[in-house]
């Protein structure tokens, strides 16, 4: 991992805490790296929840929530 990657996870899990606010992370195309990358920096423990990664439809539809009629009508990448 890069020096500035650590640094933008470091501060963000250190803003978190301070926030007393927590992260879950949905990822597909990442494969879980952002997750990762917060699991990584110490201290993460205090506010990540954790994560799921959805490559598939279905995990992304019946996991994740995400609608079956966006995901036919735009496909799986989509903002």
């Amino acid at each position: 991992m890069s020096r500035a990657v650590e640094e933008v996870a470091a501060s963000a899990v250190y803003a978190a805490i301070e926030r007393g606010i927590t992260v879950a992370t949905a990822e597909s195309l990442t494969a879980g790296l952002v997750a990762a990358t917060l699991a990584d920096t110490p201290g993460a423990s205090g506010m990540l929840q954790g994560g799921v990664v959805a490559y598939q439809n279905s995990v992304k539809a019946g996991i994740l929530g995400v609608s079956g009629q966006l995901l036919s009508a735009v496909g799986s990448v989509d903002a």
